[in-house]
This record gives C-alpha cells, structure tokens and sequence, in this order.
C-alpha cells in the first residue's frame, strides 16, 4: 500500500507522533535523549523554520504540536528524525533503525480539538506515571512556559491563556478514561475527529469533559 498523500497547510496545527523501533526504550537515560533532542530540533528549526507548539519526550517516543508557515512538515520531520536517530546511534552504538516507521500525523482544524490536543500531550507524563502534575516534567515544553525558560526554539503559544490559573488545573485535572481513549483513537486520523462528524454533538459532548 503506497503512502498516504500529505495534507499540506499553514493554517492547523500538526500533532505528531513518533515511536522508538518495536516500542523499546531509547536506550539512554532521558536527560540524555532530551540533549539529543536540543541539537535535532535546534539544527530542523534552522533549516526548515517551524511554529514549534508543545512538545513532549516519552521514554520510547515523542509528541510535537506544530504550525508549518510553509507547509514543509515533511521537510521539517525528516530533518529532525534523520538527525535524532543519527545521535542516538552515536550515542548507544546501535545500528538498527531508531524508529519503528515513519512519524504519525493528525491536522488538527477545530479550536476545540486543539485545546484538548494541547492538553493529551501536556498529560502524557501524567498518564505514564512520570510526574504528578504536567509543570513539574522537564522534558516538556510546558515546564519551559510555566517556568518562564527559554526552549530550544522558539514557542508559539498563548501566553495569557497558560498564565491562567483555570488553565493549568484544567491540564491537571484527569479526565475520565473513556474520553481518553476516544481522543487516542481520534488522533489516528489524518484529520483529527471523533465519529464520522467532528461536530456531532456526541463529539462535543466528550470534548466538553475535557474543556475548562
């Protein structure tokens, strides 16, 4: 099966996700990957310049939320993957591939969608059982914003709306399994929704669990 068309746009945000090969762990400590991440990132910015909205590191993959001003995502992942895996095979003296396929990609085209989004790769650390709550995991972009640091590359973010206090218990705040999952299920889209209609209103009813 070929591969499926990219959908090219300045306008949405991009969630991306990738995995480490078979799901292993990076084979590294995480403050490690993390530096590698600061020199891969750093290095796709200045070739292909990127509205980098949230990024978060697992221990065996990564989310980004990002805008492409010239809707070059394509450009700008293979750049970045291609230098991330060069440094960990460096770095762990492995020669297999690093990931286990090609990045995932969901558009994101409702402002409700991305809120939720915004707070899924927030929560990841949360749900992995890394951290208690999202501003004390330091290798995620909203450490950088709630602490008032300067990240690898610029941010694009709100910067009233994650100075709200009903914001940042909104990302704390679990939500119920089922809306989790629903929201999982949803990013495998190539156009983020829930159901055949993003606006059903059973689509909005899960996301209204999770908006504050």
């Amino acid at each position: 099966m070929g591969r499926i068309n990219l959908i090219r746009t300045s306008e949405f945000s991009y969630h991306i996700v990738a995995r480490a090969n078979h799901k292993h762990w990076f084979g590294l400590p995480r403050e490690q990957v993390w530096k590698i991440v600061e020199r891969s990132i750093k290095f796709a910015y200045s070739c292909h310049p990127v509205k980098v909205e949230a990024f978060v590191l697992m221990d065996n993959h990564y989310h980004l939320l990002v805008k492409t001003p010239d809707k070059n995502i394509d450009e700008f992942m293979y750049v970045f993957n291609k230098s991330f895996s060069l440094y960990l095979r460096v770095e762990t003296n492995m020669i297999n591939k690093m990931f286990g396929g090609r990045y995932k990609w969901s558009l994101i085209e409702h402002p409700k969608y991305y809120m939720n989004v915004l707070k899924y790769i927030y929560r990841n650390p949360i749900a992995a059982g890394l951290c208690f709550s999202a501003e004390d995991y330091r290798y995620c972009s909203y450490y950088f914003i709630v602490n008032q640091q300067s990240f690898f590359v610029p941010l694009s973010f709100d910067k009233s709306l994650h100075e709200d206090v009903n914001f940042q218990l909104w990302i704390n705040k679990e939500p119920k399994s089922k809306c989790r999952e629903n929201l999982k299920r949803a990013l495998h889209y190539r156009r983020f929704k829930l159901g055949k209609d993003p606006l059903t209103r059973k689509s909005r009813e899960i996301l209204d669990q999770f908006h504050f």
